[in-house]
């Protein structure tokens, strides 16, 4: 879960956050991860190390996604070409 519970509090927000994952793609695979609110988002990336990616996100992009819920997909391919299925998360 996003935060431990998938809500990120104004507490939490003013910190920033960040979200991780799990994948099977070899290491240094890139992780394409995309949070969403209405027209509201942010791409950005993550590099595979160990099966694991993280990525981080600022208050100011927190705050400029909007309130409600925000949606993350996160996509990555392994060394062959071949995509995941996203994985999606709402927080």
């Amino acid at each position: 879960p996003i935060e431990g519970d998938d809500i990120v509090n104004a507490a939490e927000a003013a910190d920033g956050t960040v979200v991780t994952g799990t994948t099977d793609a070899e290491d240094g695979q890139t992780v394409i991860v995309t949070f969403a609110n209405g027209g509201n988002e942010i791409t950005t990336t993550a590099q595979v190390t160990g099966g694991a990616w993280s990525v981080s996100l600022t208050p100011a992009q927190l705050a400029s996604l909007g309130d409600g819920a925000v949606q993350v997909t996160a996509l990555v391919s392994d060394l062959a070409g071949n995509s995941s299925v996203p994985a999606t998360q709402s927080f």
